[in-house]
């Protein structure tokens, strides 16, 4: 039975794997430099304090874009590359198929 189901939806878990994937490279695209620019205004901008030194700024950045890196943008990355692999994959299958 679940066999049957699945088999039955099969062409729109492709479709929507690729559009899912499709639309996660077009984030991943924009959001780096977005990231990027907000890291380098709010290290700035501390109205409590007299502010960073240079040093302690670019390390605050260095270490707020790795962290970002290895935590959001390259598993965002990889997810989309297997979303969109995933969906030419179930394309091929039903193209087979047919």
């Amino acid at each position: 039975m679940l066999k049957r189901f699945y088999d039955s939806v099969r062409g729109y878990l492709g479709g929507m794997a690729l559009a899912l994937g499709s639309l996660g490279l077009l984030v991943f695209v924009f959001l780096p430099p977005g990231v990027i620019f907000i890291r380098n205004a709010m290290t700035g901008l501390s109205p409590n304090s007299p502010g960073m030194s240079p040093a302690a700024r670019e390390e605050a950045i260095s270490r707020g874009l790795d962290s970002d890196l290895v935590h959001f943008f390259i598993p965002w990355f990889l997810g989309s590359i297997f979303l969109i692999t995933y969906g030419f994959y179930e394309a091929y299958v039903e193209k087979k198929a047919k």
